[in-house]
């Protein structure tokens, strides 16, 4: 298997399980706090594929990673890239495509947020 379309089953993968935490009435707030949601329903009409192919266009770096995620009151992406010696976020609109915040990102930072938000997921249930 080719290793881009690994990380895009990885990231896919990935997408899923957060998604499912989050349906069960809960949302990650910016730093990885919990939120009640207002019973939220993942939705959106953009794939994590053409979410990936947007942030690819808007960085000119390789997506990694995309996660599905409750912010801001509307599910987007968070798709991170990589490329030219730097790790970039890009927040995608899961309904319309459109690009939100594009960040300079810290890859041991998100390595962290990720341990934390999986770590705190295995205690649940």
């Amino acid at each position: 298997m080719k290793r881009s379309t690994f990380v895009t089953i990885g990231a896919l993968v990935l997408g899923v399980f957060i998604g499912g935490a989050l349906c069960s009435n809960t949302a990650l707030a910016a730093g990885g706090s919990r939120v009640a949601s207002q019973k939220t329903v993942p939705s959106g009409k953009v794939t994590p594929w053409e979410a990936m192919a947007t942030a690819r266009a808007k960085t000119h770096q390789r997506p990694v990673q995309a996660t599905f995620e409750f912010e801001d009151g509307h599910w987007q992406y968070a798709v991170l890239t990589a490329g030219h010696g730097s790790v970039t976020e890009v927040e995608i609109n899961a309904q319309t495509g459109k690009v939100g915040d594009v960040e300079k990102a810290d890859p041991a930072g998100e390595a962290k947020e990720l341990q934390t938000l999986l770590a705190r997921e295995m205690k649940q249930r």
